[in-house]
């Protein structure tokens, strides 16, 4: 297959409706705790926001 027939065969990406997914590493002690207390006081968090405690 030629490189001008893969060209013409990919998809178009539209990257205005890319979302990157943010994983958060986040301590125990400080940084999840903070983001408990966001949680806690109803603070609005993206829907692509993940936190994983260390």
């Amino acid at each position: 297959m030629s490189t001008q027939a893969q060209a013409a065969s990919a998809p178009a990406v539209d990257a205005g409706d890319w979302e990157p997914n943010l994983l958060v590493f986040c301590c125990n002690w400080c940084s999840y705790a903070g983001a408990d207390l966001a949680g806690v006081s109803r603070l609005q968090m993206p829907t692509n926001f993940r936190v994983i405690r260390t």
